[in-house]
């Protein structure tokens, strides 16, 4: 079951203060809305790309609303993302634990690693090196989790790289966000 899905096509997808994101509005509704009130961690809505980008310095992240259903269960998590600078580690799911198992993050832990952790068993997929803005490609990961086999795999535009083995599902998700973490 589809558990969330937030789409940057139009700007009726959002509640904006001028083009900053406040709101970032689940298309389910089921009201996992990810919401930032403090001006400074809002992200800008382009209405020219259509995309949502965390522009400032340090972490900008918004928060959900209602936590995904994922923790102790299955989960599959398809984001579509291309980088905007090559300042690592720059997380772009997060949150604000760091117990064994309690933290879901994903993102670059350097300029040519991808990283996907349940916060203490990560798997990482080396990539090309960041170069810039306008040559950086769109990349669609596709994260899957398995609690009757215990296993993740990580996918590239389609492709399946990684499998691995884990010994535990995700137990919690304080704090779940998405945006750039740990800049």
């Amino acid at each position: 079951n589809l558990d969330c899905w937030f789409d940057a096509s139009g700007a009726n997808n959002f509640t904006l203060s001028v083009s900053n994101v406040t709101r970032w509005i689940d298309k389910t509704g089921r009201g996992r809305d990810l919401i930032q009130a403090t001006a400074g961690n809002q992200p800008i809505f382009s209405t020219n790309t259509r995309e949502v980008v965390f522009t400032g310095s340090g972490s900008q992240f918004m928060t959900f609303s209602n936590i995904p259903s994922i923790t102790n269960s299955d989960y599959t998590i398809f984001v579509l993302e291309k980088r905007q600078s090559n300042t690592v580690p720059n997380y772009f799911i997060g949150g604000s634990n760091t117990g064994s198992f309690t933290l879901l993050y994903m993102g670059y832990n350097t300029t040519s690693n991808f990283f996907f952790d349940h916060y203490n068993n990560g798997t990482q997929l080396r990539i090309d090196n960041y170069t810039s803005v306008p040559l950086e490609p769109y990349r669609l990961w596709t994260m899957a989790y398995s609690s009757n086999l215990n296993t993740r795999d990580m996918y590239l535009n389609g492709i399946r790289y990684i499998t691995i083995a884990t010994s535990n599902d995700l137990l919690s998700w304080i704090g779940a966000s998405v945006g750039r973490f740990w800049n």
